[in-house]
């Protein structure tokens, strides 16, 4: 055996050595990277699968998203356009302004409207419009979201009544608001297109109700002209009594689609 040892000593060392040098690598080398390349195929095959259910689940790309975007802004600016045409412009003094309390703003507002109607009547020969405008005669208990929504609303009898004088021979406002007790507002600001109607009845000649019906629907000064039915008075020559229901559009073009119950506007 000390003959043996003694002769092969050189190359059992040298063997020995290469030995743990291969095990010292494949353990601290190999066995790692193979760990590595073990972690990568497992989360390459995670995000397979999630990639997978995302798209049986219909969620786009990133592609998609981008384009998607890009069609969103286009459309916001195409919705700006048609917001400046089509809506109806509600002057400063029937908006509500910061330190304003709403009920007596509206109260205010609609007494200085009947005090420049009467005037207008008195100068043109018109029929005096009441002066309650087609609201309930108190305002009291009513909600300041819903004063305000009002207040739009006397916007729109203001245009229609300053038209009629012009055009007509007699107005009445048959329905102004939707009821004397209304309880929440019906514009809705996560809504793109609101409407506030207000329902008359005018009396002129057919002449005149056309040019009135077309003054309602000016650019810039725009009212939507919901319903429309007219009669001949056989007793009143000429005249024409026509039963009118015109609409402000209120438009909010930075509202995200929204499912809305049906509301009587």
């Amino acid at each position: 055996m000390d003959y043996w040892w003694k002769e092969n000593k050189r190359f059992v060392i040298a063997a020995s050595g290469g030995a743990l040098a291969l095990l010292l690598w494949v353990g601290w080398v190999v066995a790692p990277a193979n760990a590595d390349v073990a972690a990568m195929r497992l989360k390459r095959e995670a995000e397979e699968r999630a990639l997978r259910v995302r798209l049986q689940a219909g969620v786009p790309t990133e592609e998609a998203i981008a384009a998607a975007e890009r069609d969103r802004l286009r459309l916001l600016e195409d919705l700006r356009s048609i917001q400046a045409d089509a809506e109806f412009p509600v002057e400063a003094a029937y908006r509500l302004s910061q330190g304003q309390t709403a009920v007596e703003w509206l109260a205010r507002q609609r007494a200085d409207l009947a005090k420049v109607l009467d005037h207008k009547c008195r100068e043109k020969g018109f029929p005096r419009i009441p002066g309650m405008l087609g609201m309930p005669a108190s305002f009291q208990d009513l909600p300041d979201a819903v004063a305000e929504e009002w207040l739009a609303r006397l916007a729109i009898v203001k245009r229609v009544c300053f038209l009629a004088i012009e055009h007509l021979q007699k107005i009445e406002l048959t329905e102004v608001v939707p009821s004397d007790y209304q309880d929440e507002p019906l514009v809705r600001r996560d809504r793109f297109l609101n409407r506030l109607t207000v329902h008359l009845k005018a009396t002129g000649s057919a002449d005149a109700l056309l040019r009135f019906v077309h003054a309602l629907q000016q650019k810039g000064s725009y009212l939507a002209l919901d319903e429309f039915s007219a009669a001949a008075d056989p007793g009143r020559g000429e005249s024409v009594e026509a039963t009118l229901r015109v609409g402000a559009l209120i438009l909010h073009s930075e509202a995200p689609p929204a499912a809305a119950g049906k509301r009587r506007y």
